[in-house]
C-alpha cells in the first residue's frame, strides 16, 4: 500500500509540473501575439484566436507553423518579413498553444481579458 500511495503523490506532483509548464507556455505564447504580431494584424488577442477552431489551429501551426506563415504572410503581407523569422520561429509553439487553448471552439476563457 505504501508504494501505491508513492506512485499517486508522484504522479500528482509530475502531472501538476506539466500543467504549470504548459500555462506557463500559454502565457508566453500570447505576451508574443500581443509584442509582436498585435500591431501587424490589428486584431485584439481574442478576436485572433476565434479566427480557427482547435483542430484548424493544429494544422496551421503544424510543419514548424508553414501553414500559419503562409495563411498570414498572405493576409497581412507586412509581416511576412518577422513570420519568416528565426525570431518567429523560436515563439511559434507558444503561439500554437496560446491560439489552441483560446480557440473559438474551445472551452478556456482568457482570465484576464483587459490586455488582450
Amino acid at each position: 500500500m505504501n508504494k501505491f500511495m508513492s506512485l499517486v503523490v508522484s504522479l500528482i506532483i509530475l502531472s501538476s509540473g506539466l500543467y504549470a509548464d504548459n500555462n506557463a507556455m500559454i502565457y508566453e505564447g500570447q505576451k508574443t501575439y500581443l509584442i509582436k504580431l498585435k500591431g501587424k494584424f490589428g486584431l485584439h488577442a481574442n478576436k485572433f484566436v476565434l479566427l480557427h477552431t482547435i483542430e484548424e489551429w493544429r494544422d496551421l501551426f503544424s510543419n514548424n507553423a508553414d501553414g500559419f506563415i503562409k495563411q498570414f504572410s498572405q493576409r497581412y503581407p507586412h509581416s511576412k518579413r518577422y513570420l519568416e523569422s528565426i525570431g518567429f520561429q523560436e515563439h511559434a509553439e507558444a503561439l500554437g498553444m496560446f491560439a489552441i487553448r483560446y480557440a473559438k471552439d474551445s472551452t478556456g476563457k482568457p482570465l484576464c481579458t483587459c490586455a488582450l
